[in-house]
């Protein structure tokens, strides 16, 4: 009997979130919906203005670093230090 691998699928099935977690720790192809922005400084207000907000939903395309994003349509790359201090659930 031979057995086979399984293939672990990357997306959805990677985005098991319960609580709020940072986005480095979300999949390729999970949509957040983000919970809190931790960056006070000018970080935190760059993040903000480019849609990366409270109950904006957001994609994330490619784990690394940088993390691309993509909000609203577009995508933009965010660096892992940055990232960490977003915070974050799975949307429905």
């Amino acid at each position: 009997m031979q057995w086979r691998r399984r293939r672990r699928r990357r997306g959805r099935e990677d985005c098991a979130l319960c609580g709020p977690r940072p986005l480095t720790e979300s999949g390729a192809g999970c949509v957040v919906r983000i919970a809190h922005v931790g960056a006070c400084d000018e970080d935190g207000c760059r993040l903000r203005e480019l849609g990366l907000y409270e109950g904006a939903e957001v994609e994330v395309l490619w784990q690394g670093d940088p993390i691309v994003l993509c909000i609203r349509g577009t995508r933009f790359a965010v660096s892992r230090r940055c990232a960490r201090l977003v915070t974050g659930v799975r949307a429905a």
